[in-house]
């Protein structure tokens, strides 16, 4: 009598993963917002300045503030594959290391806050310096400054997180709802700098000659 081989059903395959991005559905801060509200979270050794965390008074000087928001913006950009961030160097006898982005799909405008306004209209495709992304043609006294305040007003008034919009009266309790996405938006940020040191470190030069070419 013939006996067949029993052949084991074939076994399901696990789903493929996905990369979550890192603004889920309903999150309106910025990158560069989450900075703004929890500056503690995305600097062990802060230059004390001009700049109090709205909820817990930690100090921060104004421009490092910048570069960190600067590069929580194109990191997390990066990460979610809207852009793709590369170093190379410019310059024929005296070279400098610089930062280029390069845009891969069309993301909804303003998702990623006031200093990713000038890629919403870039062709995808089309690569461009970080620096000519950023910089502006007016001066100010403190360039760095002039940048937070823009964050705050583009990128966080109007969402309830203060009262009257004023800076100086924040709701903590809604505030502190947004400290988790912040902490996964460090993780991305440290994954990054821990994988290309060199690119991340060019990045923070590159926002130090943007606020170098709009100081008075």
């Amino acid at each position: 009598m013939f006996i067949g081989y029993f052949r084991p059903p074939p076994r399901r395959r696990p789903p493929p993963i996905t990369r979550l991005p890192l603004r889920r559905e309903g999150t309106k801060i910025s990158p560069a917002g989450l900075v703004y509200l929890f500056p503690e979270i995305f600097v062990k050794e802060p230059i004390k300045g001009g700049f109090r965390a709205p909820c817990t008074g930690f100090s921060i000087n104004m421009g490092q503030l910048f570069y960190l928001m600067l590069a929580a913006t194109y990191i997390s950009m990066d990460y979610d594959r809207i852009i793709k961030i590369t170093r190379a160097e410019e310059g024929i006898i005296s070279k400098i290391n610089i930062i280029n982005i390069t845009k891969l799909v069309r993301h909804r405008p303003g998702i990623y806050g006031y200093l990713s306004r000038n890629l919403d209209n870039l062709k995808v495709g089309s690569t461009i310096r970080l620096y000519d992304l950023i910089v502006e043609d007016e001066k100010y006294s403190n360039p760095g400054e002039y940048f937070v305040s823009k964050v705050f007003n583009y990128d966080l008034a109007g969402r309830g997180l203060f009262y009257g919009e004023n800076l100086e009266n924040p709701i903590c309790s809604k505030i502190i709802e947004y400290k988790i996405t912040a902490r996964r938006l460090h993780r991305i940020i440290a994954e990054f700098r821990r994988h290309r040191p060199n690119t991340y470190n060019t990045i923070m030069e590159e926002g130090k000659r943007i606020l170098e070419a709009m100081s008075k």
